[in-house]
């Protein structure tokens, strides 16, 4: 489990660290502001009033540019945010008719503290039974896919 801990963290290091640069290059635009490329150029729109981001830019790489402007780099890290968030609040299989058959780590939905969710004192506690954390996993994984190539990737977190 630490080490789904590592790339957890390391995930949304990379997604926060991707959204403090895009809200830093969306400092001091205007709102609906949009970028554009044309002639070698991507602009950044401000109703009538636009100035360059960059110059001579190749006709294949100016599209991907303007697609990925910082309003754009914001949604989507927000949306992976939200994402990864949800993610890791999804409950362990709780059988309310019959706790005995639980998850060995389901939590009792009622909050009662001094009842767990499963009450087999023969798995109570042990690891994930109802493969909520192999999900979980595969699904951050997936997630952090996306990433690989950066500094600090493992390849043991690869989606298997």
């Amino acid at each position: 489990m630490a080490q789904d801990d590592e790339m957890v963290t390391w995930l949304r290091q990379q997604i926060e660290g991707d959204r403090a640069l895009a809200v830093t290059a969306v400092r001091g635009m205007l709102p609906g502001y949009s970028w554009l490329y044309a002639r070698q150029m991507v602009a950044c729109n401000h109703g009538r009033t636009s100035h360059v981001i960059a110059e001579r830019v190749a006709a294949e790489d100016g599209p991907h540019i303007a697609r990925h402007a910082p309003r754009d780099s914001i949604a989507d890290c927000d949306a992976k945010l939200a994402l990864l968030a949800l993610i890791e609040t999804l409950p362990h299989l709780y059988l309310d008719d019959d706790p005995f058959y639980s998850c060995s780590q389901a939590l009792n939905p009622r909050g009662d503290d001094d009842q767990p969710g499963c009450i087999d004192e023969g798995r109570a506690g042990r690891p994930c039974d109802c493969g909520r954390d192999r999900r979980v996993r595969r699904m951050t994984s997936i997630l952090a896919s996306g990433y690989r190539h950066r500094d600090g990737w493992k390849e043991e977190w690869a989606a298997a």
